[in-house]
């Protein structure tokens, strides 16, 4: 299996960190970690099946790579 590395964007960054920023303020500090945790799962499993998800919205956002539509809570593509 071949691993690919996730490089999420600038902007990708910044919104992470607002998130983060967001949870631990408004939800305390367990809830930012859980965020943080469920996320370096979900750039694992995108790293790990770089094939998954739909480009369903790529052509509207100008973006020809996004995929959306996998839940890594459940290990699968969600159906849309």
């Amino acid at each position: 299996m071949t691993v690919k590395r996730v490089v999420p964007r600038d902007k990708a960054h910044r919104d992470v960190e607002d998130a983060i920023d967001h949870y631990a303020r408004e939800a305390g500090l367990d809830i930012a970690l859980s965020f943080v945790t469920a996320l370096e799962e979900a750039y694992r499993v995108v790293a790990e099946h770089p094939g998954i998800g739909s480009p369903r919205y790529a052509h509207e956002l100008a973006l020809s790579r996004l995929k959306h539509g996998f839940d890594s809570r459940r290990g699968h593509q969600q159906n849309q």
